[in-house]
């Protein structure tokens, strides 16, 4: 077993030893756009003018320990043409990558399987494009959004999707400055994409840093409830196009996963010969009832860093 991670090993940095181009498609792993948007604290449209040739010594990652050895990034500086989000009135930003493309860093204790990759995201001087970023967590300059393993992505000005990528960015940030506005959407399709949307900022937590769980103001939490009770309760075998994410059972978990608990919710039992429409219905029918007679108990909550 340890040949195969040690194999592993080498051939990624075997395979990723060349520069990765910062371009979605490319060789890195695509983040996708919504992750990258969600991750956010700065967006902003614009293009690469300048790369430092000096490097910046940070930690290797969020929560590392300073005494541990570090790595170099490169920066460069973006020139703004479009402030999305968090940077109004900024003429440029500064960001970062790891100079080093496809370089392991990091200890390797094959025996217990903790390989750490870092596999750097560099940009060309001259790029342009929808720049997704967010703080690094040590050095001064902002670095690409992505959660977990995956690498980010610029969408670039010269990718034939990219007026579809803009506006699906801008659609997305403007569920999040205004939710009640996208949740009473006329639209169905639009509302239940905001909750989709509010449950993937609100619900999970990618951070080191430790957190809390706070209540949502009121009637953001009633009308998410009330969208949710539009959904159909999941997909169906023979709906080989539905997302489960958009379903009413998938909600009813990463919304009231303790509302449950401490409303003493309980599935009906089901007949031994119902079809999966008529298991659909009944639990529907179940969670609607639970919902309406608890609506006046149950407040949705977001996570929050903890203070």
């Amino acid at each position: 077993m340890r040949f195969v991670w040690l194999l592993l090993a080498f051939s990624l940095v075997t395979i990723l030893g060349q520069p990765l181009q910062a371009k979605r498609g490319g060789g890195a792993p695509a983040t996708p756009l919504i992750v990258s948007t969600l991750e956010s604290t700065i967006v902003v449209v614009g293009k690469v003018t300048t790369i430092e040739k000096e490097l910046v010594e940070v930690t290797r990652y969020e929560g590392a320990s300073t005494k541990d050895p570090k790595v170099g990034y490169q920066t460069a500086t973006i020139k703004v043409s479009e402030s999305l989000l968090g940077a109004k009135g900024a003429s440029t930003i500064k960001i970062g990558f790891p100079a080093s493309s496809g370089v392991v860093v990091g200890s390797f204790d094959l025996g217990k399987r903790d390989l750490f990759f870092n596999i750097g995201l560099g940009v060309t001087e001259g790029q342009e494009g929808i720049f997704l970023l967010k703080r690094h967590w040590d050095g001064d300059f902002y670095t690409f959004a992505n959660r977990g393993f995956y690498q980010p992505v610029l969408y670039e000005k010269k990718d034939k999707d990219f007026e579809k990528d803009l506006t699906e960015v801008k659609r997305i940030l403007s569920i999040l400055k205004d939710p009640i506005t996208a949740l009473k959407a006329k639209d169905s399709e639009a509302r239940v994409s905001a909750v989709d949307i509010l449950g993937q900022r609100y619900r999970q937590w990618s951070s080191s840093k430790p957190s809390t769980e706070e209540n949502l103001p009121a009637e953001e939490s009633k009308l998410i409830l009330q969208v949710m009770l539009e959904m159909p309760w999941g997909v169906l075998p023979t709906d080989l196009k539905g997302d489960p994410n958009r379903c009413l059972e998938h909600c009813f978990n990463v919304w009231l996963p303790k509302d449950q608990a401490t409303l003493k919710f309980t599935y009906p039992p089901l007949p031994s010969d119902a079809t999966p429409e008529e298991i659909h219905k009944i639990y529907k029918q179940a969670v609607t009832k639970f919902v309406n007679d608890n609506k006046d108990k149950i407040v949705l909550k977001k996570y929050v860093e903890k203070k």
